[in-house]
């Protein structure tokens, strides 16, 4: 059995580190735990990249990557401290 990632949701687990690495999210993530604000600008750049729309099926404009999908891009999420 092949445990390696297809090209797609390689290129999901890219997205995402491209994503962590765009700017300072550690400080960002700190001020809204400070402030006990919801992390809006970082869930909207996780929705631009279509990340809420990952199980989604495609005939409701979804994305129907997968469950496989979802775990790559949530484990990569928590391995880069967006947690």
């Amino acid at each position: 059995m092949d445990f390696n990632l297809n090209d797609e949701q390689e290129l999901f687990v890219a997205g995402i580190r491209e994503l962590m690495a765009s700017e300072n999210w550690e400080a960002y993530f700190a001020e809204c735990d400070r402030d006990s604000v919801y992390p809006e600008r970082f869930v909207k750049a996780l929705a631009d990249m279509g990340i809420d729309s990952l199980l989604i099926p495609e005939e409701h404009g979804g994305l129907e990557a997968g469950f496989v999908t979802v775990a790559a891009v949530w484990m990569e999420l928590g391995r880069l401290g967006a947690n």
